[in-house]
């Protein structure tokens, strides 16, 4: 039986050169950018829960095809077409926030067009899966949580005849909507198959190295995942709920990552990995034990991940640094102790000083994350969360509005104390919407690009800051080549400059 799991892109035209588009399967929160016409984004995420799907998928049997219409830069109209002629009976996609009223018509005119069931999962669908099931008519099937195995499950069913659908979804069957129950226990994440990355982006091609993230310091950079979920549970955090619902924080083996390691490096000619976990130091074992396997079985290629100050140390980011760790994104999200509580994460702005410090003699390479907009933030903690940006001394910053996205401690939050402003989905973009009502801006929008201007003029001007920089972009234009590093700049600008 053949199965089709898709990406799709979401384009929308803006001018004779620029157009919208959305990163969704494979990002931590949906949202928007800009870009000229007939490229690429400049942020590629590889979208790993439809990769570990199509590789479940290809090893119980079935005809996978993918079509990663973000990665193919594919409009609507010629993602119909493929879906038409590759005429599978089985359609599968992820829903998000901002985009959600365009997949529900994409899931319309796939029914209109094929005899395809099509499922969706994903928060949102999450959610509103009562809503979806008896009010679109296009959906067959909502899934829950992390799901590989119910999908798996799901496709066998159709496969068989059979309506005994698995675990963890739900399924329309004449006017009402049946929930098949809980997600069953989490199995191990050794159990998986490695993500099936021959398949992405397609159609017809396999170019896994297209998926790019711009903290990378050498090309091609492959993105892996060592975990899932977090121990720390901040209200705003998608894949932190997600992953709840489906088994909280667990590990790969420190075999099983190496061996995948090795695969990306022999097969695809891997100049870079990027640990791309919801959080890769949440256990300083596991970090231990990855490092040193890494080192034990000689495997040699710089690394980069995203991880917290919290469970960080000296003898930890040396050994990380030995075993060839170059880039570490740390996620601090304000520089206000009180706002920090109320989220959720207990971080300590001084030892993130130090650890920061500890990476730059390490030339470990540092980006500080920050998210503006959260609940009962003033102008006061805004200021607060500047001046640590500042004082940081981190490589690289990102700056994002905090978006209560539904089926989070942050929407339900949100939504009851009356601050959720009235808006539709497609507002839900952290890259361009503020929809906390705030005493701390009018518009955060401007604020985030006050506060980015205003963090690297300053940062220039700070000779120690400027030479570091100056090496590590050096290493990154060696690294990338100078076409490449280019043309990143270029399309950076055009999203900031652009997309409002």
């Amino acid at each position: 039986m053949r199965t089709l799991l898709l990406n799709p892109s979401c384009k929308t035209t803006l001018n004779a050169w620029l157009e919208r588009y959305y990163i969704r399967s494979g990002s931590r929160w949906p949202h928007s950018g800009v870009k000229l016409r007939n490229s690429r984004p400049h942020y590629l995420p590889f979208p790993f829960s439809l990769a570990y799907g199509a590789a479940v998928l290809k090893q119980d049997g079935f005809d996978v095809q993918v079509i990663d219409a973000v990665a193919l830069d594919m409009g609507e109209a010629a993602l119909l077409d493929e879906i038409v002629r590759l005429n599978p009976r089985l359609v599968f996609y992820e829903c998000s926030t901002p985009t959600f009223a365009r997949d529900m018509q994409l899931a319309g005119r796939i029914k209109h067009l094929t005899n395809a069931k099509v499922a969706v999962a994903g928060m949102h669908a999450d959610a509103f899966c009562m809503e979806i099931l008896t009010g679109q008519r296009g959906v067959d099937f909502v899934l829950h949580g992390e799901y590989e195995w119910s999908l798996v499950g799901l496709a066998r069913a159709l496969r068989d005849g059979r309506d005994d659908f698995p675990s963890g979804m739900a399924y329309r069957r004449q006017s009402l909507v049946v929930e098949t129950g809980s997600l069953r226990s989490p199995v191990p994440l050794d159990d998986l198959p490695f993500p099936l990355r021959e398949y992405f982006p397609c159609t017809g091609r396999s170019q896994p190295q297209v998926y790019w993230d711009g903290f990378c310091q050498f090309r091609p950079a492959l993105q892996m995942q060592t975990s899932r979920g977090c121990r720390w549970q901040c209200y705003f955090c998608l894949p932190a709920h997600n992953s709840r619902q489906s088994g909280g924080f667990r590990v790969f083996s420190a075999g099983r990552v190496v061996a995948e390691m090795r695969e990306l490096i022999s097969r695809y000619g891997a100049r870079e990995i990027y640990f791309d976990d919801d959080n890769f130091t949440a256990d300083k074992g596991h970090v231990f034990g990855l490092c040193q396997e890494m080192l034990k079985a000689g495997v040699r290629v710089p690394w980069s991940c995203t991880g917290d100050i919290i469970g960080l140390d000296k003898d930890t980011l040396q050994l990380m640094s030995r075993s060839g760790c170059v880039g570490i994104k740390f996620g601090i999200e304000s520089g206000s102790p009180r706002i920090m509580q109320s989220v959720g994460k207990p971080v300590d702005l001084k030892k993130a000083a130090e650890v920061i410090g500890e990476c730059r003699k390490l030339a470990i390479k540092t980006q500080a994350a920050f998210t503006i907009g959260l609940l009962g933030e003033t102008a006061e903690d805004l200021q607060k969360t500047f001046c640590c940006a500042r004082s940081l001394k981190a490589d690289a910053l990102q700056v994002s509005i905090a978006t209560p996205f539904p089926g989070t401690e942050f929407y339900r939050l949100a939504k009851n104390s009356g601050v959720l402003r009235d808006a539709g989905w497609e507002a839900y973009d952290g890259k361009t919407s503020a929809l906390i009502r705030s005493g701390g801006t009018e518009n955060l929008a401007k604020v985030k690009r006050r506060f980015l201007l205003r963090w690297f003029f300053g940062r220039m001007v700070f000779f120690p800051w400027a030479f570091r920089h100056g090496k590590v972009l050096a290493r990154t234009v060696r690294g990338i080549g100078v076409r490449f590093f280019l043309r990143q700049v270029f399309a950076v600008i055009i999203d900031e400059w652009k997309n409002k």
